[in-house]
């Protein structure tokens, strides 16, 4: 399975016409390939300079491309363009970590954080830090209240590791991230250059996939 991720920077008078044009994005739901939709608001961006984001599974890359070729323009015609910058990436998933669910589609409607913790590592370095993960997180991770699904993600353009992780509610997230995380960096031998964000889940952005079998 891939990821799509996607953040844009708004000026604070977009805020309400962006989270209108998501709710457009629904006609994605039975494109082949699309697995579910979620998004919402940076929690530590400022008033004045709001940032959202979107986070999109597809089963695999083929069908994305596919979708970008064939559907794309016509769903972001009808839904319009409201941002200021949008930055948009898409990664293969390389490890999957069961929380309170085992599928990302399971925990769409009940996810209320998304976190977000990136760095760069050396493609070499891949498989090692992803046995490390699998080893120390996928233990760590699924004891946690409150976890109801985690992901990391290789960005091979980039050199960019993405680890994703849906929450029920904010206090689940914001323990763990000081009282557990820690640790579990420290074990983990995660690197010092971290970006860490965490967005405000908005669900009625949340699309879900509809089969047309």
């Amino acid at each position: 399975m891939w990821v799509k991720w996607i953040r844009c920077r708004l000026q604070p008078d977009q805020r309400a016409a962006f989270s209108e044009r998501q709710r457009q994005w629904d006609r994605c739901a039975g494109i082949e390939g699309f697995r579910g939709q979620l998004g919402g608001w940076r929690r530590e961006a400022p008033a004045a300079h709001p940032e959202a984001c979107l986070l999109a599974f597809w089963e695999d890359e083929e069908r994305y491309r596919r979708f970008m070729e064939r559907e794309h323009d016509q769903v972001l015609e009808h839904a319009g363009q409201a941002w200021e910058a949008i930055e948009v990436r898409f990664a293969e998933i390389r490890l999957e970590v069961a929380g309170s669910h085992r599928d990302p589609l399971e925990a769409l409607s009940l996810c209320r954080v998304l976190r977000c913790l990136e760095h760069d590592l050396v493609e070499a370095s891949l498989d090692e830090r992803l046995e490390n993960q699998r080893r120390i997180w996928a233990t760590g991770l699924p004891s946690h209240q409150g976890l109801l699904f985690g992901l990391s993600a290789w960005e091979a353009g980039r050199g960019r590791l993405l680890n994703l992780s849906l929450w029920q509610d904010a206090l689940s997230q914001r323990l763990f991230q000081e009282q557990v995380f820690p640790d579990l960096a420290r074990r983990g031998g995660l690197p010092d250059e971290l970006e860490l964000s965490t967005f405000a889940v908005d669900q009625t952005w949340t699309v879900y996939p509809v089969s047309n079998s």
